[in-house]
């Protein structure tokens, strides 16, 4: 599989993603869903800039007669697909999107920094706590307190 079918790929899913995420807006009022559909906006010309980007360059390595290179790279250049990483995120998310609505984002955010955080073992947890906080934080300033916009504090 060429890097322009797999960034194709790449950028459907995107696209698939942000149409979803767009039709959840449409149950937004006109305060909330104002920052989520530019973001989205912005997501989809990414994924067709980068699709584009791809293309051309293919299309340019072809044109200099390197389509060998351009198909048969060495596998030593890229890692390997994990899949079972790739499982435990898709989890990871799907668990921390339907949490949200019962315990609340203010709960449900930090404790999915750290998990994730953890599960990469990229930093260490007082690292991780840090972020965690901080990051919750920097959210409820800017929605909460300056733009006034809802956010799923909890079920209860």
């Amino acid at each position: 599989m060429t890097n322009t079918v797999k960034v194709g790929i790449a950028s459907i899913v995107a696209i698939i993603f942000s149409a979803v995420l767009y039709l959840e807006t449409l149950t937004m009022s006109r305060a909330a869903y104002q920052l989520p559909r530019i973001l989205i906006v912005i997501i989809i010309l990414l994924a067709m800039a980068m699709f584009a980007e791809e293309y051309y360059k293919s299309k340019k390595k072809k044109s200099q007669g390197t389509e060998e290179a351009v198909v048969k790279q060495p596998e030593d250049k890229y890692d390997k697909i994990h899949y079972d990483r790739i499982a435990v995120f898709v989890g990871a998310i799907t668990v921390y999107i339907f949490s949200i609505k019962i315990l609340g984002y203010f709960i449900v955010t930090p404790l999915f920094i750290i998990g994730i955080f953890r599960y990469l073992k990229s930093v260490k947890m007082t690292t991780a706590l840090i972020i965690a906080v901080g990051f919750t934080g920097f959210i409820y300033m800017l929605f909460i307190r300056f733009l006034h916009l809802p956010i799923p504090i909890t079920m209860f």
